[in-house]
């Protein structure tokens, strides 16, 4: 009883933020949709409208750029498989330099801590935001 106590004990304290991501994505979703039906306007007059959808779907430009871009996702996607895949299973048998190339693939997890550490020192540098002020 205590273990499924527990359990709903953890998944309750993730809805504070689970419920704000979904608020604000659904809100924005909630906006792209409803203005491509001509409703909420920025300029003129709001109401229902088919006219964006008609003339985005006639358009050549979009049917092109639509293929064009499931043709590099998917190619892509294929082909990272069939790079990744062969690499993990010669990656799963320790051998010298295992560690190094598998450090390697890993270093591109440390870039976002990079760019914040960066930001952070030119925010709080001589020349930087806070000193400025």
């Amino acid at each position: 009883m205590t273990s499924l106590r527990t359990h709903w004990k953890t998944w309750l304290m993730l809805l504070p933020g689970v419920g704000t991501i979904l608020l604000l994505m659904g809100s924005t979703f909630y906006m792209v949709i409803a203005q491509s039906f001509g409703f909420h306007n920025m300029m003129g007059e709001s109401g229902f409208s088919t006219e964006f959808w008609r003339d985005a779907l006639a358009d050549p430009t979009l049917h092109k750029s639509l293929i064009y871009s499931i043709k590099v996702s998917v190619i892509g996607a294929l082909g990272a498989v069939s790079l990744a895949y062969p690499l993990v299973l010669w990656l799963r048998k320790p051998f010298t330099g295992s560690t190094t190339i598998t450090g390697l693939l890993r270093a591109p997890m440390f870039i976002p801590g990079l760019v914040a550490a960066f930001l952070l020192v030119n925010v709080i540098s001589y020349h930087g935001v806070v000193n400025k002020v």
